[in-house]
């Protein structure tokens, strides 16, 4: 299913991003697209200590919070903020006030649904062979026990190879006829086990609580010739990220849908060639990933800058990801802010 939403026309006050998302939820509602919602979405702005739902653009400038909230009646779906250091209560108090304006519009979604809705129409929805599902959880089983009792990721990498080769043999004769089967119900059953394993003994993939981090060492100032640099290593994920400063003139201009967004002055790169996860891909220009991690570090590192005034300089991080092993966003944020702090940014 393809969902295309197209701004037509933009008034400043009225964010299009909220209207986008809705434009979506109703018309897969009112098609016979089998969907799982409606949903809604609302953007909330705090202003001296009052939530305000779709803030116009003189409220966004003085709020607090940057929420974007979108679910349906019964359940929060989605969360985008960026913030300017509030107390989690403070967000989850927005959270809460979007879910209210949110059921509302769910409400009213349906009630356009039941008038000029189309029937649904039915979709034949792959489900694994139950007779083979059983046979190759009982045969399994145990064999996939011993694969997750190995905490080295190499290492269990290399025996869960293995015992898929194992099941494969195993399951010979109905292998050319059931594989999609024998696969998919090897993967159910890891994800259950590995699910079970932390909810109920406290023990993740690696070996660790859920109260431990992975072993965590930075260093800064590794390049000579950029005003800040630093590495950031957490368990296998490692960031190498840049800081550069220029003047005015180096500040980005960009042509966007709010009239805030013509200059940027803070600007942060994310890149994640393939070899940090052993993949041999060759590279390719940036693609939602690179763009959303990038996004993602801007906007949380922004609000923490010094303004214009007290620091006149446009300023560039690059985060460089070597080696990945979760959460590489997270390390680009860690990265980034020791190179800020090596480049003498207050």
């Amino acid at each position: 299913v393809a969902v295309v939403a197209t701004a037509l026309s933009v008034e400043p006050d009225v964010a299009p991003e909220p209207l986008a998302m809705l434009g979506s939820s109703i018309a897969l509602s009112i098609s016979d697209i089998p969907f799982a919602g409606p949903t809604g979405s609302v953007n909330v702005g705090l202003i001296d200590g009052k939530y305000i739902i779709n803030p116009d653009a003189k409220q966004r400038e003085q709020s607090l919070i940057n929420l974007t909230v979108s679910g349906t009646d019964e359940a929060i779906l989605m969360v985008e903020a960026g913030a300017k250091e509030v107390s989690e209560e403070e967000m989850l108090q927005g959270i809460m006030f979007a879910h209210e304006a949110i059921k509302e519009q769910v409400k009213f979604i349906k009630k356009m649904a039941k008038e000029i809705g189309k029937k649904k129409a039915k979709v034949d929805v792959y489900h694994v062979d139950a007779k083979v599902d059983k046979a190759v959880r009982k045969y399994a089983d145990k064999l996939m026990d011993k694969v997750l009792d190995e905490f080295d990721r190499t290492k269990r990498d290399e025996k869960e190879q293995e015992l898929d080769e194992k099941v494969f043999k195993h399951f010979g004769e109905i292998l050319e006829e059931h594989q999609k089967d024998i696969e998919t119900s090897l993967y159910n059953l890891k994800k259950e086990k590995v699910r079970a394993k932390i909810s109920e003994k406290g023990i993740r993939p690696d070996g660790r609580s859920t109260h431990e981090i992975r072993p965590i060492w930075c260093e800064t100032g590794l390049l000579p010739r950029v005003h800040g640099s630093a590495v950031f290593t957490r368990g296998q994920t490692q960031v190498l990220t840049t800081c550069t400063l220029g003047t005015v003139s180096d500040m980005q201009s960009i042509e966007g849908l709010h009239p805030e967004d013509e200059v940027k002055r803070y600007m942060h790169q994310y890149n994640m060639p393939p070899y940090t996860t052993g993949e041999a891909r060759p590279l390719k220009s940036p693609g939602r990933r690179e763009i959303g991690h990038g996004a993602l570090a801007e906007r949380s590192l922004e609000p923490v800058l010094p303004s214009f005034d007290e620091f006149p300089y446009a300023i560039r991080t690059v985060s460089d990801v070597l080696s990945s092993n979760g959460s590489t966003s997270q390390a680009s944020v860690c990265g980034s802010t020791l190179a800020l702090m090596d480049a003498g940014v207050p």
